[in-house]
């Protein structure tokens, strides 16, 4: 199942501004993402690793929770959303 991310866990990933993801995405310069949930962009590992090639940026996995050297854990079918990491503690 494919892990989706908010807007905000872009620009973690990324290690830019909110505002910056946003004005790449708004001004067209980046795809649009294809989804959205309660008008929430949820964007894809696949528009993360498209949008850090733009930005010669090495995409930060770590920040968001996600371990890259470990196997993804079974998700449950459907589309959810994770907490995000402010929440949890």
């Amino acid at each position: 199942m494919a892990q989706y991310y908010l807007l905000g866990d872009f620009a973690k990933i990324l290690k830019r501004q909110l505002h910056q993801i946003a004005y790449l995405v708004t001004t067209g310069q980046v795809p649009e993402p294809e989804k959205r949930i309660a008008n929430k962009r949820l964007i894809t590992e696949q528009d993360v690793l498209s949008v850090a090639r733009r930005l010669k940026a090495e995409p930060d996995w770590y920040v968001v929770g996600r371990d890259v050297d470990v196997g993804e854990p079974e998700q449950p079918e459907g589309l959810t959303l994770r907490a995000s990491r402010e929440r949890l503690s």
